[in-house]
């Protein structure tokens, strides 16, 4: 797993999980839903995530802009906005 940081002026967080194994070419995405953040209510994208890496699948799960770890956004990156 490692953090990453994206963006405008790299605001985002999110976490990559992959291994030497895993194919680079398909990556599955998560990302928060309301209060719960990047790792999904009752811990859900963790465990999705573990076991598509388990799978082979690389997976990013990331926090919207003013949930979770990421910062606070700008009018370009709140969420009603990315609609």
């Amino acid at each position: 797993m490692k953090a990453v940081s994206f963006g405008p002026n790299d605001q985002l967080l999110g976490i990559l999980s992959e291994t030497e194994h895993t194919d680079k070419d398909l990556i599955a995405v998560t990302w928060n839903v309301g209060i719960c953040g990047r790792m999904g209510p009752n811990r859900l994208n963790v465990e999705i995530a573990s076991t598509l890496v388990s799978e082979g699948i690389a997976s990013f799960r990331f926090d919207l802009g003013n949930f979770g770890d990421s910062l606070l956004g700008s009018a370009e990156t709140d969420v009603i906005k990315r609609n």
